[in-house]
């Protein structure tokens, strides 16, 4: 170790601050590379900050936060702790290592092009190696842990470890300095963010994790000190950073010493020459530098300044860039805490919320199937088991799928049905319209049809302007369609369509700088708005006719049975229309209430639209062959409708058409044209490949399922009878409104634990009945009860389209509930209140 006076009579202290900004960008390009997010999710880490965190901790082993926020210095601890030592459960130090390597060999391989293999590169290497000799360890923790690897063999990954170490010793010595200055790591943070060649203030507390108070708090106590005002830095402030970074210098002047002048310009030039085909032309991150990569890296991941421009206002709000369209094509049913961005407190909800929920399902479960109550052996477990799983659905301790496969063993475990009776109804034809349409999104995902199809939305000049808008048209789409097209296959085909809508909003809040740089596109409010409106919108929708979803089939026939009395497609519609039309108006501003999105109006949007549009092209023959498969489904799912209209439904024609074209075997088969359209005959191409196929959400596929194996078992074993027929016992009910108010409340709540569909199959023959029993005409409460299936709002496995919604990873369990609770609500007195009435008008005195 040197003192500051010998290198300063030895070398030209101006050279050592010129060798750390020539060479430090050969290390720093890493954390804006995109190789260094795709490694290191590669190993189940989250990009940003847990990997930046973890890819320099982990050549110190598997530590804790304390020893990375002491080493990484102006960090605040809270965001540190946020990150680890969490990372190290999802990979081990020594994988984070492999990845780093492969991602700084990959990165420098993309920046320097042929440069990549030249001599220039190996000399470099052989140089920083040679300097690297003369570091010391003492007091220096991060550097010492790096200087323990060993020397990659490679000339390139070699640069990079040699540009590593002389970055990690200088910083070392640089916190020494700054400790010495009597500065705080945030302290540190303010007097260089003030010397104007660094971090804007919003840039420097987003990015490193500080709060308002803290901040203020850091600044008052340099102002004390008299090195801050109002101002910026005071003199002394000045005075104290400029010593800064000379006694900085000094520390780290050995390797240079080493060399000498002649030795330490050729590293000079051989970084320079090197930096400058990596810096000219390309992009990292999606920002241009500023000339070369000397300009601005640094600054962006570590507090001593460069000397060179400062970046610019985009460049610093970037330091980690969220890839919204990566975001949207990984999301899916269920997010571990180490793949969300979650605030602390968040963090602390979910935490408390799914350890709670890990043991009050088996608590739950054996205490009521110890109770002492009057129910066959079948039944008081299957309520016992159905308990448990409701209590995991809703806390999340295990993936929510997973918790549906834990309650489907745990009943053939205790006997309550073979396992070939618990299984069969993961057959149903609605788990092959899920994977088919899942595959078909798929498809308009990668070729980018969704997208074009966002883009001629936001085009539309009412629509584009207002989220809200946004938000509403696509509602009714659904709506509409929904009344003629399975419910489930019109949320399956627009789901691609919104995504790529929210995408759009994602990336111009992103663009504006409105939302933090590593936001989490998944957990924008506008996202839980659109998709929510687009699973509760096809549920109204599906409603206004006696085809828009199973249920009404099932209540509709069930009714004719029972009572005799024929409800007509017009009938029909004119008692549901005036429920759907205030259901919708309801969805629509409690939506936007309870999830009010991140921004009013998107402003630009028309330029933004049409330069994005412009970007797309002319349509490839993957997106017109995605079309195609996508058209045909279409228009086998609506078909049925259409006879229906033109035969009616009593017809053997539309029986045998409605029949044969099973939404289920459409979608599949719809799915499959994919793997047989080309995109390149002579090399044997096809539209899709199975390994795109094998990603899609199989987790909601496996959710739906075993929602339909419960309501099977439901009906079976005679639970959901005995459960209507024991509460209509309990609360004496005598008369039409009663039994209509029972009727919607039972069938909501069974909706809510199973399928909309066993809904109505099991509530509505309990109601008819007990509506006989009490001298009541059952119409009325059964058509109550089968309008009010559809109105299960809460949970993913309630309908269909909430499964597809939950899906997409836009909407946490948590919000689902809160809204579905709000609309279950308010669908029942709407039900209750206006279809007694609608029927006396529509039908007469039937419903007497």
């Amino acid at each position: 170790m040197v003192s500051a006076d010998r290198s300063a009579s030895v070398l030209d202290p101006k050279a050592v601050a010129r060798a750390h900004r020539a060479v430090d960008p050969l290390h720093s390009q890493l954390y804006f590379a995109p190789e260094h997010d795709a490694h290191f999710s590669a190993i189940g880490l989250k990009p940003g900050r847990m990997s930046y965190f973890a890819g320099r901790a982990a050549p110190m082993g598997a530590v804790g936060a304390g020893v990375v926020t002491a080493t990484f210095f102006n960090f605040s601890p809270s965001l540190v702790a946020h990150m680890i030592p969490r990372a190290w459960t999802l990979a081990t130090p020594e994988q984070v290592l492999a990845a780093r390597l492969d991602a700084a060999r990959a990165s420098l391989t993309r920046l320097l092009g042929d440069a990549a293999g030249s001599p220039e590169v190996a000399e470099l290497a052989d140089l920083l190696r040679e300097a690297c000799a003369v570091l010391t360890p003492e007091g220096r923790p991060l550097y010492a842990a790096h200087a323990d690897l060993p020397w990659p063999e490679e000339p390139l990954p070699a640069l990079w470890h040699g540009a590593t170490l002389l970055r990690e010793h200088r910083g070392d010595g640089h916190i020494a300095v700054l400790l010495h200055a009597g500065l705080t790591g945030l302290e540190a943070l303010i007097t260089h963010t003030a010397t104007g060649r660094g971090f804007t203030e919003p840039a420097a507390k987003a990015t490193r994790g500080w709060r308002d108070e803290e901040w203020a708090a850091a600044c008052a106590a340099l102002a004390d000190r008299g090195l801050l005002d109002d101002a910026g830095l005071t003199e002394d402030g000045l005075d104290l950073r400029a010593h800064i970074e000379t006694q900085t210098d000094a520390l780290s002047a050995d390797p240079w010493l080493l060399l000498g002048p002649e030795r330490t310009d050729r590293v000079l030039e051989l970084a320079k020459g090197l930096s400058r085909p990596a810096g000219r032309g390309r992009r990292l991150r999606g920002w241009d530098l500023p000339g070369s990569l000397n300009g601005g890296c640094l600054l962006i991941v570590w507090d001593v300044p460069t000397g060179e421009a400062a970046m610019t206002a985009t460049e610093r709000a970037q330091v980690h860039r969220t890839d919204v369209d990566a975001a949207f094509r990984g999301s899916a049913t269920y997010r571990s805490l180490g793949e969300q961005q979650l605030s602390p407190a968040e963090e602390r909800f979910e935490k408390g919320r799914r350890t709670v929920g890990l043991f009050l399902a088996p608590v739950v479960t054996i205490v009521f199937a110890l109770l002492p109550l009057d129910l066959p052996r079948d039944q008081h477990l299957l309520a016992a088991v159905l308990l448990g799983v409701i209590v995991l659905w809703i806390t999340e301790p295990v993936p929510i799928p997973i918790g549906g496969l834990i309650g489907v063993g745990a009943i053939v475990v205790l006997g309550v049905v073979p396992s070939d009776d618990a299984l069969a109804p993961f057959g149903s034809p609605t788990v092959f319209t899920f994977i088919g349409a899942f595959i078909l999104a798929a498809a308009m995902l990668k070729h980018g049809v969704a997208r074009r199809f966002a883009m001629f939305i936001l085009s539309l000049k009412w629509v584009g302007v207002s989220t809200a808008r946004v938000v509403i048209a696509f509602g009714l789409i659904t709506a509409v369609l929904s009344a003629f097209v399975s419910n489930t296959a019109t949320v399956a085909m627009l789901l691609p369509t919104a995504l790529g809508i929210l995408a759009v909003i994602a990336k111009l809040l992103q663009d504006k700088e409105l939302v933090k740089p590593d936001f989490d596109p998944l957990r924008l409010r506008v996202g839980v708005a659109l998709m929510l409106m687009l699973a509760y919108g096809a549920s109204v929708g599906g409603l206004l006719t006696p085809v828009g979803t199973p249920p009404n089939l099932i209540g509709r026939g069930l009714i004719e049975e029972a009572t005799g009395e024929r409800i007509g497609f017009l009938d029909w519609m004119l008692m549901a229309l005036p429920i759907c039309a205030l259901m919708f108006v309801a969805l629509a501003a409690v939506l936007l209430l309870l999830n009010k999105p991140e921004i009013k109006r998107i402003e630009g949007v028309s330029e933004y639209v049409q330069k994005e549009r412009a970007a797309l092209g002319p349509m490839s023959r993957a997106e017109r062959n995605t079309l195609v498969a996508f058209g045909v489904t279409v228009f086998f799912w609506i078909l049925p409708g259409i006879f229906a209209l033109v035969v009616g439904t009593e017809s053997d024609v539309y029986a045998t058409i409605s029949d044969r074209l099973d939404e289920g075997i459409v979608a599949v088969l719809g799915a499959a044209l994919l793997f047989l359209l080309p995109t390149d005959w002579k090399s044997r191409e096809f539209t899709l490949n199975w390994s795109d196929a094998a990603k899609i959400d199989w987790g909601t596929v496996l959710l739906f399922g075993t929602g339909i194996i419960f309501g099977s078992l439901l009906a079976s074993t005679g639970l959901a009878e005995r459960i209507g027929s024991a509460s209509a016992d309990t609360l004496g009910l005598t008369s039409t409104f009663a039994i209509t108010i029972f009727a919607v409340i039972l069938a909501i709540i069974i909706s809510e634990t199973t399928s909309n569909t066993a809904s109505a199959a099991v509530v509505v023959p309990i109601i008819i009945p007990v509506a006989v029993a009490a001298g009541i005409n059952p119409f009325v409460p059964a058509l109550a009860a089968t309008f009010a299936a559809s109105f299960g709002f809460m949970l993913p496995v309630s309908t269909p389209q909430n499964a597809i919604v939950y899906g997409s990873g836009v909407v946490p369990i948590t919000k689902m509930i809160r809204s579905g609770i709000s609309f279950d609500v308010l669908g029942a007195l709407l039900i209750v209140v206006l279809l007694p009435v609608m029927v006396d008008l529509v039908l007469g005195s039937v419903g007497g």
